[in-house]
């Protein structure tokens, strides 16, 4: 029959095992302090940028403020120094140890503020109130690579909290928001836009002249091209973080219905519907 799982199953009839389960509760192991004058790396910090849509195709160097934290000089970035004299541990009344339970299953533990010594030889650093590092505004230049994206990560290094006792400082991550465009859609590395053409231009084909991030572009749309078609520009679209080719540029056409300004213009609309008068175009909604 299964037993208590706590190291693991025992059987009843295992006195050895049962013993053990006895003196691990009853007399449990006691901690190791931890020590507190380890070298600790600092933490990262993490800020949001706003980025301009071009300026995150191309690439941007900035400055930025930030709350710099050196190590303090007076503790090493300890956040105490050397008392003039010992004094007892008010955390632990001197033993070095602390209560986890009350009541006959005590459990104890070192005490955090003495580290299991119970007495304290040291003060709270005064230069910089015990917390081991010195904080002042600062303005630092940033590099934004081309081709950030809205939510992109970019790391600098060195740039976050201060270690403590001697340890190195964290990362500043700074991710980018991106202004949207007017005219230009991002989805991943490649550009889309919506270009309008005109009714004979959709019917006959045409070479058209459309803006591409990189400026102005000659592009063939093949006749009876229809309203949301989608052409490539190959290699026209953002740089890629991955340090791969560019993506493309997709133009997807819209066919602006004509205006009745004359006229002249008014017969040549009609006798354009004479002609297609021959064909219903809605004759599959019915089926």
């Amino acid at each position: 029959m299964a037993g208590f799982d706590g190291e693991g199953p025992f059987e009843v009839g295992d006195p050895g095992a049962f013993a053990s389960f006895f003196t691990e509760f009853f007399h449990p192991r006691q901690e190791e302090p931890r020590p507190r004058h380890a070298p600790r790396r600092g933490d990262d910090v993490t800020r949001t940028i706003a980025v301009g849509f071009f300026d995150a195709l191309r690439g941007l160097s900035t400055e930025i403020e930030i709350d710099a934290e050196t190590p303090c000089g007076r503790c090493q970035g300890s956040g105490r120094v050397p008392a003039v004299e010992r004094r007892p541990c008010a955390d632990c009344a001197g033993t070095g140890r602390i209560s986890r339970l009350p009541g006959p299953l005590r459990l104890t533990a070192a005490c955090p503020r003495c580290e299991g010594e119970g007495a304290l030889a040291w003060d709270g650093c005064g230069s910089c109130a015990g917390a081991g590092v010195l904080t002042r505004r600062e303005r630092v230049e940033v590099e934004l690579p081309a081709g950030v994206d809205d939510g992109s990560r970019v790391r600098i290094a060195g740039q976050g909290r201060a270690g403590r006792n001697g340890g190195p400082p964290g990362d500043l991550f700074l991710v980018t928001r991106v202004s949207p465009h007017p005219f230009f859609r991002r989805i991943g590395d490649n550009i889309h836009c919506t270009v309008p053409i005109t009714v004979s231009e959709a019917a006959l084909g045409a070479r058209l002249e459309v803006p591409t991030i990189d400026g102005r572009a000659r592009m063939r749309i093949p006749p009876g091209t229809e309203t949301g078609q989608r052409f490539r520009l190959r290699g026209k679209g953002a740089p890629s973080l991955r340090g791969t080719a560019r993506g493309d540029h997709y133009v997807e056409t819209r066919i602006a219905t004509p205006r009745t300004g004359g006229d002249r213009a008014r017969r040549l609309l009609e006798e354009l519907g004479g002609l297609e008068s021959g064909e219903d175009l809605r004759r599959d909604l019915w089926k």
